[in-house]
């Protein structure tokens, strides 16, 4: 498996890449658009790689600039990432169920990472997560189908959906 992938590596959507070129994702990686970086995870080692698109494509494996290994963010494998860049946060989401939330801020050049906190609504691993950064909104679904809205600001359980 190339760079801690599985070889089963499925593309699953498109993004807005540098002047709005569409960029192909794998399935573990996700746009931060204003910040013009890609966040991948799925690595054995339980990272978050953040690659720069400023002026050139992404292909997994490929052309990106590395820019830093966000390590340590987890216990367990990390299942999913959502980034809210104009918001300064991004989420994880792990195979125990448990999410963390993250300010997500640049120093040096470089992305750095400060945990604001963990949420715990879930007994099951973490599916899916979409963040709203204007309304400091997080969605958590895990897979066995309940879903969590939190408030960011807060780290707030809102609602619970069975």
């Amino acid at each position: 498996a190339r760079h801690g992938h599985s070889a089963a590596h499925a593309v699953r959507r498109l993004a807005p890449g540098p002047s709005s070129t569409p960029m192909l994702l794998p399935s573990s990686a996700v746009v931060a658009p204003k910040l013009q970086q890609v966040l991948q995870w799925g690595f054995a080692d339980g990272s978050v790689r953040v690659s720069s698109t400023a002026g050139r494509p992404f292909a997994l494996g490929g052309s990106a600039r590395p820019m830093a290994s966000l390590c340590c963010m987890h216990d367990e494998p990390i299942k999913v990432v959502c980034v809210a860049d104009e918001a300064g946060f991004l989420a994880t989401g792990d195979a125990s169920g448990s999410v963390g939330v993250w300010r997500y801020t640049q120093r040096g050049g470089k992305p750095a990472v400060e945990l604001r906190g963990r949420l715990n609504a879930h007994a099951s691993p973490i599916a899916f997560l979409a963040c709203s950064g204007t309304q400091q909104l997080l969605a958590s679904v895990s897979t066995d189908g309940v879903l969590a809205m939190w408030d960011v600001r807060t780290l707030l359980l809102m609602h619970v959906i069975h």
